[in-house]
């Protein structure tokens, strides 16, 4: 049942996987350097809109069919940089001078491809230990398991952050290693929201599923608009930091907690605690798809107008705001396929 649940999840990110065959062609350093300035934002490899010869926008002429992306954009695609900000105040005060000096002790000659496999591989190990303890996405698990599990979020942040620095550091930055890098962080959205539903104990039901959708929804508008603006934009409060944070808390809080804590209803609310995490979760992720919706309209708006002139047939299409819409439609047809699936299934995948 576990594993039927896993297969719908992993469904949505399997054009991802196909980074980590990328991963093992770019296991050694390889000899093309970028610049040196970057956003300490997420601090993956350096990105940043791949027009900077149009008025630095992006240049948005991926053709909704044929070619993935245009040969114009292929050829950009080699003076790719990371573009970004990050406003976190635990990040900038507390964890990046960390991540500064720990960052030191990496040999030269690591790649940073092999830094970020490694920060993926410590949340696997959390999802193989989860498995083999609530292979239903309930039940207990031993105290140890939740404090690796806790242990493992942070590393992966940290892994995560500090493969930029090490690909800074020794030159070896290219946008194949951002593939990889943004494979992983695409990956480890399904991993670890699965940890997390099992650790507060939601089951096999569509609380789980909701968890997942609410984390991949906001992941993929983070993305596209990336893709329109040109910078990854992430504030005060964001969930690559604060978020992963407060997940840490949540499973090495559990270690400590009483079994079945997360299921009893709070006096008064008469509504378990983990009920209650899913819902503030579920409002924090909507209200932030809102937000990355209007960045979208606006940039889309902003391009247009700036580049009337410069702007081809293709690019012109794709800038338009019924477009941009339209990207969301794959996403919204498998989530809907997704639940038929799941509540209808003649083998009962969900109990609730």
């Amino acid at each position: 049942l576990y594993m039927c649940f896993n297969f719908i999840l992993y469904m949505y990110n399997s054009f991802h996987c196909l980074s980590l065959f990328f991963f093992f062609l770019m296991i050694r350093r390889p000899p093309r350097s970028t610049l040196s300035s970057s956003s300490a934002a997420s601090d993956v490899y350096k990105r940043q809109g791949i027009n900077a010869e149009y008025g630095g926008q992006r240049n948005n002429d991926m053709p909704y069919f044929g070619k993935y992306i245009s040969k114009a954009a292929s050829e950009r695609l080699l003076r790719y940089q990371y573009k970004g900000s990050d406003h976190s105040l635990v990040l900038k005060y507390i964890t990046n001078p960390i991540y500064e000096r720990a960052v030191l002790l990496f040999p030269p000659w690591l790649a940073p491809n092999l830094i970020t496999l490694t920060g993926f591989s410590f949340t696997a190990i959390s999802h193989v230990l989860l498995y083999f303890y609530c292979p239903d996405l309930s039940g207990s698990a031993p105290g140890w398991v939740h404090i690796y599990n806790g242990l493992a979020v942070l590393a992966y942040q940290a892994f995560d952050a500090m493969d930029g620095k090490q690909a800074r550091r020794t030159g070896s930055g290219s946008p194949l290693g951002l593939l990889c890098d943004h494979g992983c962080d695409a990956l480890n959205t399904t991993v670890m929201m699965i940890n997390l539903a099992c650790t507060i104990q939601l089951g096999p039901t569509l609380d789980s599923a909701l968890l997942w959708g609410v984390s991949a929804c906001g992941f993929f508008a983070a993305t596209l608009e990336e893709y329109y603006t040109g910078e990854l934009h992430l504030s005060f409060i964001n969930g690559p930091n604060e978020g992963l944070q407060l997940s840490a808390f949540v499973h090495i809080a559990t270690a400590f907690l009483p079994t079945g804590w997360w299921t009893t209803p709070i006096d008064g609310l008469g509504v378990p605690p983990n009920r209650v995490g899913l819902a503030a979760l579920s409002v924090g992720g909507m209200l932030t798809m809102a937000l990355n919706i209007g960045a979208i309209s606006n940039a889309t708006r902003a391009i247009r107008a700036s580049n009337a002139v410069t702007l081809s047939a293709v690019q012109r299409e794709s800038s338009r705001a019924w477009v941009a819409a339209t990207r969301f439609v794959p996403l919204l047809l498998l989530g809907a396929l997704l639940t038929l699936w799941v509540c209808w299934s003649p083998s009962q995948l969900l109990v609730g």
